[in-house]
């Protein structure tokens, strides 16, 4: 007759043993096997996996290590857990670790234009882990086109809104903060400790660029979020032979292609993803300001010195007037008689009527005798960008298009591998020297233009009309100055 396991030893027991020597005060015989997710312990009675491994599913005595010592052991864990791994020849610890639940802190984010940054918070959940065994982790966080663009050659030469992005996000682990005996997460005190130890949140920024062009559509793009090839290691019941992580992939970086489209890690499931939408404002667009007076090309000659006025209606791409404060404009007069093909223009910036503010007057003197064009722009601040991306493309290789138009916040750029910056880049603007304008300085003093690159870095400055200015190549010993001070303006140096 087979006994009742489940009512003579232990509700979860499913085969015993009649003649199992007592153990303390048990009936005799014991159990000898329990239900899954259970074991037999030294009681003779079943139970849990999960009380002496926390977040194990599964687990009993098998053979483990390079001695084949049968132990206790978790075989397999709880989903979103692992079985930690360790060195090939080393005995497995058995514990169930996880990196936690990694996401962007929001499934939707909203930006204006005009906004220099988006700041991106990477967000891992602590209480999805074991913080005592928890591992620093790093994720990779890549942008995606939509309506929005971050390339110009492929959509057509448009200037770009948002910049590429595949980066890296670590989060890490302060080991030197330790945990209480007892984990509890009700206590505040152990709350407290998690929080410190354990790197919760990391901030991205992507730079956003104004195009001063209207979209009637939505723009947007969408960022996703990826776990690099060295984490994505371990399984939730066992693997034979027990191996590390760096014996799976190589111990190398991950160092992403050009083409993204074609990387095979990219083609996985991202862990989280996000859009991101670009919103315009109210104000003037080009195609529906129109402009009063001396406003077209002169194709006879000209009256020197005698004063010539424009005025310029600034309107929305509804016709409505806008009096917005982002409706500045730029009037530059370029002579196009011979001899000055080269010249860059002499611009004036167009003055905003106190009364009516959608008007805006601007006051130019032909210099030269002879044809000019006019060129009337909203300008916006920055400078106008090209970049060249392909390995191939060289100065003086044939003329090709850049792979990114866009408009430059600020020139404070800083590429931190050879692998992400661009091949060449070329930049258009006009220079202000407001400052140096005072009792100190004389008007004619000359204009300086400052340019901090890297050890091993040639420069070239060219002007338009005047070709290469100046090459100078930075020796690899040369020590990189202190960029506090490079970012002191003449003003504050010097005045």
């Amino acid at each position: 007759q087979i006994p009742d396991c489940s009512l003579i030893f232990d509700p979860r027991c499913l085969r015993c043993e009649p003649s199992h020597p007592p153990a303390r005060g048990a009936p005799v015989g014991g159990c000898t096997e329990c239900e899954p997710g259970f074991f037999v312990n030294d009681d003779v009675r079943c139970e849990r996996c999960s009380n002496v491994f926390p977040h194990c599913q599964l687990c009993g005595y098998i053979p483990t290590g390079p001695e084949d010592l049968v132990v206790l052991r978790c075989t397999h864990c709880d989903p979103m857990y692992i079985l930690e791994p360790v060195a090939y020849g080393e005995d497995p610890s058995g514990r169930c670790v996880s990196d936690g639940v990694i996401e962007l802190s929001s499934s939707v984010y909203h930006v204006h234009k005009n906004d220099v940054n988006l700041t991106i918070r990477v967000q891992r959940s602590a209480y999805a882990m074991e913080p005592s065994f928890a591992r620093p982790v790093e994720v990779l966080l890549r942008t995606r086109d939509g309506s929005a663009r971050s390339r110009s050659l492929e959509w057509g030469g448009e200037t770009v809104n948002f910049e590429f992005t595949a980066g890296r996000v670590k989060l890490d682990i302060n080991k030197s903060v330790e945990l209480p005996d007892s984990p509890n997460w009700g206590s505040s005190a152990y709350a407290a400790a998690v929080g410190r130890r354990v790197q919760v949140e990391a901030i991205y920024n992507i730079s956003i660029f104004d195009d001063v062009i209207f979209h009637p559509g939505l723009r947007f793009f969408d960022i996703d979020l990826y776990v690099p090839p060295e984490h994505l290691v371990g399984h939730q019941g066992p693997l034979m032979p027990f191996l590390s992580y760096n014996d799976y992939e190589p111990k190398t970086g991950y160092l992403p292609p050009l083409d993204f489209g074609r990387s095979p890690t990219y083609r996985q499931a991202a862990i989280s993803t996000a859009r991101v939408y670009i919103w315009d404002l109210e104000e003037a667009s080009a195609p529906n300001t129109t402009c009063r007076g001396a406003c077209m090309d002169w194709k006879m000659q000209s009256v020197v010195n005698a004063p010539r006025v424009v005025t310029i209606t600034a309107r929305t791409h509804q016709g409505e007037y806008s009096s917005s404060p982002r409706d500045v404009y730029l009037v530059k007069y370029k002579p196009t008689s011979a001899g000055n093909e080269d010249t860059i223009g002499f611009p004036v910036k167009a003055r905003r009527d106190p009364l009516a503010p959608h008007l805006h007057y601007a006051t130019f003197v032909p210099t030269t005798p002879g044809p000019y064009k006019l060129v009337i722009e909203k300008i916006i601040p920055g400078v106008y960008g090209e970049y060249w991306l392909n390995r191939n493309v060289m100065r003086k290789a044939p003329k090709s298009s850049p792979e990114v138009l866009r408009v430059d916040h600020r020139m404070d750029f800083r590429w931190e591998d050879r692998e992400d910056a661009p091949v060449k880049a070329r930049w258009w603007f006009n220079l202000h020297f407001k400052c140096i304008q005072t009792r100190k300085w004389p008007r004619n003093f000359a204009h300086a233009v400052a340019v901090h690159a890297s050890p091993g870095t040639t420069v070239r400055l060219y002007f338009e009309n005047q070709g290469l200015i100046e090459e100078r190549q930075v020796p690899l010993s040369a020590k990189i100055a202190e960029v506090a001070d490079l970012n002191r303006s003449a003003c504050e140096r010097f005045l």
